[in-house]
């Protein structure tokens, strides 16, 4: 099977759609249709699910994408080190993150390593923890940070720093101790949490906190749209330190007691046989993070 065809099949799946795929690409609708017609014919069975709208993966589809994601991943790190090799600096990078992280961290990484390696690109996958966890499954990102409340088994994290959780609070509350808060101070008053799979954290504090309750009437996935709705006077939130950091709304952050941590980490996709410019992102993820 070509790689090339592979490449193709990867710009179909994100777009979902033979002629958004082909606009990308620069190619014709018929040369997309044809490219995934012969990975289909290879294969032996068909792997989308065509309509109208566009294409969707089916369950054939989904059960060798991991796969597909892999192959051009190995392609993609052999390129990279003949490049290198040949002293050309170029590629690229995949890398999967939750928002708090993007926009305190890879901002800035990715600002400083861009003036560095100007020809290499980077691609970001930004979302909730639900979905790093889809793109590590997926075999989608070269590398990724994530908590370890998500990282399960993964034998590739490699932790970074531990992040506090805090208690946002609108600006007229104040706790009974002045450095921090506990569930005294909480009781009775109504919470605003995230999306229930991304809220690992607010279940620990509330399994520890009989007094919380963890009734809500607004469950949302967005850091800033939870600190507006506190702002509001709407309930308070549980959140973590590095999410309040850029913050957009006027509340106030205390320390919860007892303390909940998460500890974020770096996820590297296939440590073995890692792109010189994957090696090269890592490092200097790693090292901003020690800052």
């Amino acid at each position: 099977m070509s790689i090339y065809n592979y490449g193709i099949l990867e710009v179909v799946i994100e777009t979902e759609n033979f002629t958004r795929a082909a606009e990308r690409l620069h190619l014709t609708p018929s040369a997309i249709s044809h490219a995934v017609a012969k990975i289909e014919s290879e294969l032996g069975f068909p792997i989308f699910d065509r309509s109208r709208e566009g294409v969707k993966l089916n369950e054939n589809g989904k059960a060798i994408m991991p796969y597909v994601h892999s192959v051009l991943r190995e392609s993609e790190s052999l390129s990279q080190k003949a490049s290198n090799i040949v002293g050309v600096n170029e590629g690229i990078i995949r890398v999967g993150a939750f928002y708090a992280v993007t926009i305190n961290w890879l901002v800035d990484v990715f600002a400083d390593f861009h003036k560095k390696y100007p020809d290499i690109t980077i691609k970001l996958y930004e979302g909730g923890y639900k979905d790093v966890t889809r793109w590590i499954e997926n075999n989608m990102v070269d590398l990724a940070i994530v908590a370890d409340t998500i990282s399960g088994n993964l034998s590739n994290f490699e932790p970074l720093c531990t992040d506090e959780a805090v208690c946002v609070v609108p600006m007229d509350f104040t706790p009974a101790h002045k450095d921090y808060i506990t569930q005294d101070d909480l009781e009775d008053l109504p919470l605003v949490i995230q999306e229930d799979y991304e809220d690992v954290e607010t279940k620990r504090i509330l399994d520890i906190s009989p007094k919380l309750s963890s009734n809500s009437n607004f469950v949302i996935e967005d850091d800033n749209c939870i600190m507006a709705m506190v702002e509001a006077g709407l309930g308070v939130a549980f959140m973590h330190n590095l999410s309040t950091r850029k913050r957009f709304a006027n509340v106030k952050t205390y320390p919860f007691h007892p303390t909940v941590e998460r500890t974020i980490g770096l996820y590297t996709a296939h440590p073995e046989s890692i792109a010189p410019a994957t090696e090269k992102m890592r490092e200097m993820i790693i090292n901003y993070a020690k800052e």
